[in-house]
């Protein structure tokens, strides 16, 4: 009979988790650091068993991930997460159990408000030859911005 050497426990779980949904409809996640961790297996779904299939995951050796897409279209949605913590590498990659998933409603008064002229139907009139400059405030979340000229009779 051969003894095999006990795997080495890994580390901790990380503590003091946070999550927000970002206007463009992005997610930031964060964590604080465990001892002994090397690296971080964040996971997230709308699936609280995290069943196979439905979770997204991602390594990662920082603390704190920022989705680069949209992890859920629609309206309002529950997403659940947790992180684990990490040791070693590819076939030695130790993971600890991960936290207790916790829950983000994403979906919901993230989308950016127009403003100004054409909001609510104000609109802005300027009579000829007037010079014309067409500012605004950041809307937070907003990627881009349209702006409508119509020449002639505004009725």
């Amino acid at each position: 009979m051969v003894a095999l050497p006990a795997q080495a426990a890994g580390p901790d779980a990380p503590l003091g988790g946070e999550a927000s949904a970002n206007a463009d409809g992005t997610v930031h996640f964060s964590w604080n650091a465990a001892p002994g961790a090397s690296g971080y297996r964040l996971q997230w779904s709308e699936n609280p068993e995290f069943a196979t299939g439905t979770v997204k995951t991602v390594d990662t050796y920082a603390l704190d991930y920022i989705t680069t897409s949209l992890p859920v279209v629609g309206d309002e949605t529950d997403l659940y997460w947790r992180v684990a913590s990490t040791t070693g590498s590819g076939s030695a990659l130790t993971v600890s159990e991960p936290t207790e998933a916790s829950l983000l409603v994403v979906g919901h008064d993230v989308t950016p408000q127009p403003i100004g002229p054409g909001a609510e139907d104000v609109r802005g009139i300027v009579e000829y030859p007037d010079a014309t400059v067409f500012s605004w405030e950041p809307v937070p979340g907003a990627i881009r911005y349209q702006a409508r000229v119509h020449v002639g009779d505004p009725r």
